[in-house]
C-alpha cells in the first residue's frame, strides 16, 4: 500500500511540475538570449548623440531623436522612428579599416564571423523603440510606392562587436529616409570608469 501511494504522489508530481518550471526556465533562457542591455545602451547613446560629424561630406551638429515627422493635410505630427528587428547582416568596414582604429582594436578573423551571431532582436527588450520586421517593412515601401501615404524611414543597426578586452564596441547604423535620402554611419563606443561613451563615429556613405 505504501509503495501505492508513493508511486501516486509520484505520477501527480511529474503531471503537474514541469509544465509551470519548463515554462520558467523558457522565459528566463529566452531573456538571456535575445535581451541585449549593450544594445540598449548603445541605443540611448546613440539616440542622445549631437557630436560633431567627422564624415568626409558633412559638417555640423545632427540629433538622431529617433522621431520621424510625419504630415497630414493641414498639419503635422511626432512619432517613433521605426527600426528593423533584425540586425544587420554584415559589417562593411573596408573603408574605414585603418582610419577608424579598427585594425589595432579587431583582428580580421573577428569581423569575418560576425554574421554567425544571433541577428534577431526582441522587441519586447527595448519598450522606448518602435520595431518593424524586414518583411512588413517591404510590403510597407510597395505601399508606398503604389501612392499610399504611410512611412517609409526606417534605422537598422549592426549587432554591437565587442574588443576582446570588453573596452570598445563597434557598431553600424543606416538612416534610410526615403529613396536618395539615406546614409550609413559607424560608432566606436568606449567603456571609462564603468560607463560607455562615445569616442568616435563617422559618415562612411549618403545618397
Amino acid at each position: 500500500m505504501n509503495s501505492l501511494k508513493i508511486a501516486l504522489f509520484l505520477f501527480i508530481i511529474a503531471s503537474c511540475s514541469p509544465q509551470e518550471s519548463t515554462l520558467g526556465d523558457e522565459n528566463e533562457t529566452e531573456i538571456k538570449l535575445n535581451c541585449d542591455s549593450t544594445f540598449q545602451i548603445c541605443l540611448e547613446l546613440v539616440k542622445g548623440d549631437s557630436i560633431p560629424f567627422t564624415g568626409d561630406n558633412i559638417g555640423g551638429y545632427y540629433d538622431w531623436g529617433f522621431e520621424d515627422i510625419r504630415f497630414t493635410n493641414d498639419s503635422f505630427y511626432r512619432c517613433k522612428k521605426d527600426i528593423i528587428s533584425n540586425f544587420d547582416l554584415s559589417l562593411d568596414v573596408e573603408s574605414i579599416w585603418e582610419d577608424f582604429g579598427l585594425d589595432t582594436l579587431f583582428s580580421k578573423a573577428e569581423i569575418e564571423a560576425y554574421p554567425n551571431q544571433d541577428l534577431l532582436i526582441n522587441p519586447s527588450c527595448y519598450p522606448d523603440y518602435h520595431f518593424i520586421s524586414q518583411d512588413s517593412m517591404v510590403k510597407r515601401y510597395d505601399h508606398w510606392q503604389n501612392g499610399a501615404d504611410v512611412p517609409i524611414g526606417y534605422f537598422r543597426f549592426s549587432k554591437p562587436l565587442f574588443t576582446n578586452d570588453g573596452n570598445y564596441i563597434f557598431m553600424q547604423l543606416e538612416d534610410f529616409r526615403g529613396p536618395m535620402n539615406a546614409s550609413g554611419w559607424v560608432y566606436l563606443f568606449k567603456k571609462q570608469n564603468e560607463r560607455w561613451t562615445i569616442l568616435r563615429k563617422k559618415c562612411v556613405w549618403i545618397s
